[in-house]
């Protein structure tokens, strides 16, 4: 990956992970689960990342079988 590409990723996250902060201290939620709601939506996050590289691969090998399949 390029370090352009990755750079902004990380600074996209940075910017996320700060509003996610700011939102936390506006609804109110205890610091105490701070950490909790951090970590939950990071998860949530990881967890939306694979299922949808898993897709994408299975989308491209879908395709590429279908393509390499002799035409009747």
């Amino acid at each position: 990956m390029r370090p352009v590409i990755l750079l902004s990723r990380i600074m996209l996250g940075t910017v996320l992970l700060q509003i996610l902060q700011n939102l936390v201290n506006l609804l109110g939620i205890p610091s105490s689960l701070n950490f909790a709601v951090m970590g939950s939506v990071i998860l949530l996050g990881v967890l939306a990342d694979q299922e949808m590289t898993r897709r994408r691969r299975y989308k491209l090998a879908s395709t590429d079988a279908r393509e390499a399949a002799p035409a009747v």
